[in-house]
């Protein structure tokens, strides 16, 4: 089995947990997964889709069909539906729902 190395960061909005796990990936060559960013895109997708956001076997029914993956970059990062997180995650619009 191989083993892998995973570091979990926790804290309140806007503390910096994303500019840390940057720092943190880069300094010791491991993939960024901001499981946020993966939050932020269901939830747009809900919004866009007309799905209620208190909705549970609707998101889990969405979250089935969003794509995530790793980019093949030297320091791989986080990647929505083929490419890298949108802007709009971090509208307003979104925030009033997260």
């Amino acid at each position: 089995m191989t083993s892998m190395q995973v570091i979990a960061i926790d804290g309140a909005a806007g503390s910096g947990k994303s500019t840390l796990a940057r720092g943190l990936a880069r300094a010791l060559g491991l993939p960024l997964v901001n499981t946020g960013t993966m939050y932020r895109a269901l939830t747009l997708a809900a919004l866009d889709g007309g799905v209620d956001p208190d909705d549970g076997p609707g998101l889990a029914d969405l979250m089935s069909r969003l794509r995530f993956r790793l980019s093949t970059d030297a320091l791989p990062e986080l990647e929505i539906e083929g490419s890298a997180p949108w802007p709009d995650l971090d509208s307003d619009r979104v925030e009033a729902h997260v």
